[in-house]
């Protein structure tokens, strides 16, 4: 998972924290951001579980993806109920 950038983000005002995979092509000017939400089956603490799906897994097999790509993880035990700790991440600058 060269390719990407593992990054956590940390709510100042939760204290809680999202792990994610970050990818951002060469060529960064105006290009799309993409939201990748995973099935249950990459739910967990290790973002390698998300290699094999939607974008990511695509850039793994080198498809050439023109756009700026997210992907939060859930928890296990939980399921997307991080979307608004999700949102305001999407609102850093």
């Amino acid at each position: 998972m060269d390719l990407f950038k593992e990054k956590v983000f940390l709510s100042e005002k939760t204290g809680k924290s999202l792990k994610y995979l970050y990818y951002s092509p060469e060529c960064e000017e105006n290009v799309p951001l993409i939201i990748h939400l995973h099935g249950a089956g990459s739910r967990g603490t290790e973002l390698s579980q998300m290699a094999h799906t939607g974008p990511i897994g695509e850039l793994e097999k080198g498809r050439k993806l023109p756009a700026r790509i997210v992907s939060p993880q859930c928890w296990g035990n939980t399921w997307f109920e991080l979307l608004k700790r999700l949102l305001i991440l999407l609102k850093l600058p």
